[in-house]
């Protein structure tokens, strides 16, 4: 994740423009970003509808026509910007079960065996629990024992023996403990995450209710719709982000998880206007796949 602060002063101005129908199509802080003339680097925000469908598209990756979609949101580029992968594995133990199973395999000369070969193998140790119970020298014999036990010998089990009970013994008597036989067992693909910050330095209050407007496109666009009168809520939108004139990995669409601002956090100054605009505002994002990515995605250029 990115976790630094990425000054953005008083160098240009936020600016918007409007679409046909009046609603301001793209916000830019600050107002070179994005355009022709100057080739800077930046982040594009574009909202859109949840399409489960469609979460893993690369059209728009790297081009400036990206700023004509609707409700694009064109920042400078933060520093430090990390893609980290996650892969899921489990701590699992196959505990005594490995060890019946390695020790039949063994006891067969390295050859494959079945469920039905280890209790076959180890019906022929039966006599062998007894013997290894009575003189405590072979702990082998003994194991070999605890294996018809284990695979369903009622031989000792009948007589009141438990199998825990036995292997105490063992232990007791061998001062040596069962292989507890762990290993990583793959489950799956974690989901990514990646934080944005900002830290807006307006220069006038025109500016800073421009910044303003920003963290209002990204706020509206995570919350769900509710219409009147109905019991269920519309999802929120989601993110395409897309980066102009870096080169990074493609990423997936994205909903925005956490959204934090903060007003005057080193000041308590304000723009003397009507409205009494603050003179610095710091923005937190946090965004999150939706799915996960897979090989494929990766050659893809995820």
């Amino acid at each position: 994740m990115s976790n630094s602060k990425h000054p953005v002063g008083g160098a240009g101005r936020a600016a918007m423009s409007e679409s046909s129908e009046g609603r301001e199509k793209i916000l830019r802080y600050p107002t070179y970003i994005g355009d022709a003339t100057h080739k800077v680097p930046c982040i594009i925000f574009n909202a859109k509808k949840m399409d489960y469908d469609n979460l893993k598209t690369t059209g728009g990756v790297g081009n400036s026509h990206i700023l004509n979609m609707k409700d694009s949101i064109a920042l400078s580029m933060v520093p430090g910007l990390s893609f980290s992968d996650n892969i899921a594995y489990d701590q699992r133990e196959t505990g005594m079960a490995g060890s019946i199973y390695n020790k039949v395999k063994e006891y067969s000369d390295g050859k494959p065996v079945t469920g039905k070969g280890i209790a076959q193998d180890a019906g022929e140790f039966g006599s062998d629990m007894v013997r290894g119970m009575s003189t405590s020298a072979n702990s082998a014999t003994y194991l070999a024992g605890v294996i018809k036990l284990a695979t369903g010998s009622t031989a000792l089990a009948a007589g009141g023996l438990g199998l825990q009970g036995a292997l105490d013994e063992h232990a007791k008597q061998t001062g040596a403990v069962l292989n507890r036989n762990p290993f990583q067992m793959f489950s799956g693909v974690g989901i990514r995450s990646w934080s944005f910050q900002w830290n807006f330095l307006p220069s006038s209050a025109e500016e800073s209710v421009s910044v303003r407007k920003i963290v209002k496109r990204f706020r509206m666009a995570m919350y769900p719709e509710q219409q009147p009168g109905s019991p269920t809520l519309q999802f929120p939108e989601v993110f395409d982000i897309t980066f102009l004139n870096a080169s990074f990995p493609y990423m997936p669409s994205v909903i925005l998880k956490d959204c934090a601002i903060s007003y005057n956090k080193n000041s308590s100054s304000f723009f003397n206007d009507a409205e009494g605009s603050p003179v610095q505002i710091a923005m937190d994002l946090t965004f999150q796949e939706m799915v996960p990515i897979y090989r494929h995605d990766i050659a893809r250029g995820f």
